[in-house]
């Protein structure tokens, strides 16, 4: 299926004459998205038999890898404090480095909301409120919903869905025997 509105303003190579020619044309489109399918169908089955010929071993490599990896961590784990410059977090060897990064820090709120409601008191109980965020936000949905409440309300409207040109042609079984 074609959406011409998605495009800018396409112009027309072609002009047909009459309703023959444009049916004509809907069944070549059918025609050439049908050899499009079939192309992609053909990439996707090479692709897949591809992946499958080297699945074994990517996997055996990767699991390799994550062992390699992990012995390197225990060994520089337990040999820190020898391989590390002072106050750095990474450590140079002759065919790479290693590093240590710390992640970043994050705030979780617990508890239900009663709970919530507790925190949300004890915050400005303790003048804390620069850390209770309150917003106010338009509900577009309750809007579109009752369009003629806000006709009078500068900085909201409500605007025409975009118009787009379809073209679907049916589905034709292709005799492959042909």
């Amino acid at each position: 299926m074609w959406f011409l509105g998605e495009l800018k303003n396409p112009e027309p190579e072609l002009m047909y004459r009459d309703k023959d020619e444009v049916d004509k044309a809907i069944a070549e489109c059918g025609a050439v998205q049908r050899r499009i399918d079939a192309i992609n169908a053909d990439i996707n089955r090479r692709t897949a038999a591809i992946v499958a010929s080297h699945e074994k071993d990517l996997t055996a490599l990767s699991d390799e890898k994550k062992k390699l990896e992990a012995g390197i961590q225990r060994w520089c784990e337990k040999n820190r404090a020898n391989i590390l410059p002072t106050e750095r977090k990474t450590a140079r060897f002759l065919h790479g480095e290693v590093a240590w990064r710390a992640g970043r820090e994050t705030v979780e709120v617990t508890g239900d909301d009663g709970k919530f409601e507790e925190l949300i008191r004890t915050l400005k109980r303790k003048r804390l409120s620069r850390f209770i965020q309150i917003k106010h936000v338009i509900d577009k949905t309750a809007v579109a919903r009752e369009p003629g409440k806000i006709k009078d309300i500068p900085g909201i409207e409500i605007k025409e869905g975009e118009e787009t040109f379809a073209v679907r042609p049916f589905d034709m079984a292709v005799d492959k025997a042909a």
